[in-house]
């Protein structure tokens, strides 16, 4: 349940955990620092379509050597929440 993946997160190396049950698939976000820089995540309790996406993305990376539509997929996303388009909730892109 998404009580028991946020208690989970809570006291770990991830910050600004939060749940998130009004979402139309409720999540929980969270942040983690790395060696790159903060970044931000989610993980989404009964959602069936992010595994698809998932297995989808992963295709679409195999298909260069360099990992340069991965590069690129990131670079987007980066891009995307710069200009405030990157929150599904508010009507714009989905991460």
């Amino acid at each position: 349940t998404l009580k028991s993946i946020t208690s989970a997160l809570v006291g770990t190396e991830f910050m600004n955990v939060k749940s998130v049950p009004q979402a139309k698939v409720p999540i929980v976000k969270f942040s983690i620092q790395t060696s790159c820089g903060e970044i931000d995540g989610d993980i989404s309790y009964y959602n069936d379509l992010a595994l698809h996406n998932t297995r989808l993305l992963a295709r679409y990376c195999s298909w260069t050597r360099d990992n340069l539509l991965a590069k690129l997929g990131v670079f987007i996303k980066r891009w995307a929440k710069k200009c405030g388009i990157a929150d599904a909730s508010k009507g714009s892109l989905s991460s």
